[in-house]
């Protein structure tokens, strides 16, 4: 019944990220954690709102079994996007600055901004 209600949580997470900010500072890791939230909400959505604009023929047997090379070009479509970049390379730097490269946030959101970049080359 909760499933996918990203509006939503997107409002609860920019709520968050505002607290947290005047708490911690912009450069904290607890704001970086909440601008990764923020970023895999954003791109929940774009998928979500692709799936839905899309939801023809490409969920019609046989196509659903091979929307893997339809799928890469559906998620980044949209403001969800932009605003996914910006959410996603906040939680970077910050993870990256105050973590260091070697922490599991840092590595994860380093993978997240390579794959980032593949979907921008499409």
């Amino acid at each position: 019944k909760g499933m996918f209600k990203m509006e939503e949580s997107i409002k609860w997470y920019t709520e968050a990220l505002t607290v947290v900010t005047q708490i911690f500072g912009p450069d904290h890791p607890e704001v970086g954690h909440v601008h990764w939230n923020l970023a895999l909400a954003y791109q929940t959505k774009g998928e979500v709102d692709a799936q839905k604009r899309n939801l023809g023929w490409h969920n019609s047997w046989p196509f659903k079994f091979f929307t893997g090379a339809t799928k890469k070009r559906l998620i980044h479509e949209g403001d969800d996007f932009e605003k996914m970049d910006k959410h996603l390379h906040h939680a970077f730097d910050v993870f990256v600055r105050r973590l260091g490269e070697d922490h599991i946030s840092s590595q994860r959101a380093t993978e997240a901004v390579m794959a980032l970049r593949e979907l921008s080359r499409d």
